[in-house]
């Protein structure tokens, strides 16, 4: 027999699930989470961090990250990391305590319903109220997290389930059942019953003469990146990505284009018709719509043929015409096009001939710029990171930069917070891939709004020696704001974008932290380097004045 904390405990242990970030309430009376050995409790400032902590660790190692809370206002500051975590498909177990089970009711102090709360942000939302069933329910969870499209699974936990005893059965032997009720993404009955052959693919490729391919963030297995490699290279297509497709290809990639957004104009006119105008075809790979990539952009230019391929996630924009869908995994569609393509559609040269006019392009931003500018900031992030460094961007205008012009040289190591986009994201999710990859070195870019949403969490690096690097775009406001407005109004209204200024280098001093300013592209260099090699974490605040974003 086994009290309940401990079979919890162990049974994340058994899945190979050691660390565990949040915050203990009431709880702490009947569970210590140090009772079993081997595990780690990461104690953050907030649930929220707690969850983006999980969220990176998830995406980084395809296992589920796992987050704790109290219950009441714990369960309830979890929400928006763990939907954070849903709308970017990172396989997640959060957990919270409950009230005892005989004072589960709307009028307990601090108690709310935890499950309804979470069921529509998480593949499987359950109450554990019988100990005979904790450890199976923890082991479905997780199983159904990792499975499939990723995403989060949330228990709600009884106080007094954990003081209970009951039998451990080494966590084994749980399957899903079919009576199971995992929330998944809606399907488009009408694109169902529209799958095509692999011989419909060769068909409609040799109806192309200039496609183009966009890669989205559904390639979650190695095997499949892989295969998307192999696959382009028998193409022979230009290919852009997504923000978060980022973490499906390298920029090395002889096809690879760029990064594309509606954003992409706004900075650099001209790079969108250069993509898209001739293209006559799109061919859509692991592309989620909850990325935020808008269809007008595939569209740009001539009328075009849309190939679908997605094994995972089906394409669910009934409102665009869809000529081809295909679910096949993409190695079978490689081997299949390596003994049946008898065309490739560009030579290399063209494809380098594209790259340096698209590049000339982005040069011209820089030419009437003097000093040190937002989008010089990206461009020595470029020039000193190496290739296995993570890099992890906060949500803000400086996000559009980093996610189209940060150059991620291998799959794997750039991330935001894309399908949410929520502020706040950056320093938590770069503490969650410290402690995932202690070796590697871990870079946040944030602006001074999301930085200082989450920076209490400056003092969690300190404390269990967790080393990263904080860039802050400092112009004191919400600069996405201001860009939506002018957009909309030619003007901007202070009243409702302006911060007042916050003295970002005492802010990391007082936490027990390196803080630095700097005003020149060379004093950002070095100062970069020193922080990269440094065993405390770095804040480097950047002054930038508003007009300084490109518009």
């Amino acid at each position: 027999m086994m009290k309940g904390s401990e079979i919890f405990l162990n049974t994340l242990k058994a899945r190979g699930l050691t660390t565990i970030y949040g915050i203990v309430g009431r709880e702490a009376e009947v569970i210590m989470f140090d009772e079993v050995k081997g595990l780690d409790f990461i104690l953050t400032r907030d649930e929220r961090s707690a969850a983006f902590m999980a969220d990176m660790q998830g995406r980084l190692t395809g296992r589920a990250g796992v987050c704790y809370s109290t219950f009441g206002p714990g369960a309830t500051n979890l929400v928006t990391g763990v939907a954070s975590a849903y709308t970017d498909r990172a396989p997640l177990l959060a957990v919270s305590a409950q009230v005892e089970k005989d004072s589960i009711h709307s009028s307990t102090h601090q108690c709310v319903d935890q499950v309804s709360l979470m069921r529509p942000i998480v593949k499987y939302s359950k109450e554990v109220t019988d100990i005979k069933n904790l450890e199976k329910e923890i082991l479905r969870a997780v199983m159904i997290a990792e499975s499939g499209l990723p995403g989060p699974c949330f228990l709600s936990v009884p106080l007094d389930l954990f003081k209970q005893e009951g039998v451990y059965e080494g966590a084994t032997g749980i399957t899903k059942t079919k009576d199971i009720k995992i929330r998944g993404d809606r399907r488009i009955e009408a694109l169902d019953k529209k799958k095509n052959s692999l011989s419909d693919f060769s068909s409609f490729l040799s109806g192309c003469r200039h496609p183009v391919c966009i890669v989205g963030s559904n390639i979650f297995d190695e095997k499949e990146k892989a295969a998307l490699t192999e696959l382009l290279n028998c193409l022979k297509v230009p290919v852009v990505v997504t923000y978060s497709g980022k973490r499906s290809l390298s920029c090395f990639h002889d096809c690879y284009l760029g990064t594309v957004s509606k954003y992409l104009d706004s900075f650099t006119p001209g790079v969108l018709s250069e993509i898209f105008h001739a293209a006559d075809s799109v061919i859509l790979i692991g592309l989620d719509m909850v990325e935020g990539v808008d269809s007008s952009l595939w569209l740009y230019g001539k009328k075009k043929k849309i190939c679908v391929i997605n094994s995972i996630l089906k394409y669910s924009n009934s409102s665009k015409p869809v000529d081809l869908i295909l679910f096949n995994p993409l190695k079978d569609i490689v081997d299949y096009l390596k003994a049946n393509l008898e065309k490739k559609f560009f030579s290399l040269n063209d494809l380098n001939q594209a790259k340096k006019r698209i590049e000339k392009t982005k040069d011209k931003v820089l030419e009437n710029k003097r000093g040190l500018c937002a989008f010089g900031v990206v461009e020595i992030i470029n020039k000193v990171l190496a290739p296995d460094d993570i890099v992890i961007s906060d949500v803000g205008i400086h996000k559009q930069l980093m996610s189209l012009y940060y150059q991620a040289k291998k799959p794997n190591r750039f991330f935001c917070s894309n399908g949410l986009g929520s502020m706040g994201f950056g320093l938590p999710a770069a503490i969650g891939a410290k402690k995932t990859f202690p070796t590697k070195r871990v870079v946040t870019i944030c602006g001074d709004g999301g930085f200082h949403l989450s920076s209490h969490e400056l003092e969690t690096t300190i404390r269990y020696h967790l080393p990263v690097v904080c860039l802050i775009f400092h112009d004191a406001s919400v600069g996405l704001i201001r860009h939506y407005q002018k957009k909309g109004f030619d003007k901007t209204n202070s009243g409702i974008t302006d911060f007042g200024k916050i003295d970002f280098v005492k802010l990391a001093e007082a936490n027990g932290c390196k803080g630095c300013r700097v005003f020149s592209k060379n004093q950002l260099r070095v100062k970069l380097k020193k922080a990269l090699d440094a065993d405390t974490t770095t804040v480097i605040e950047i002054p930038l004045k508003r007009e300084e974003y490109i518009f």
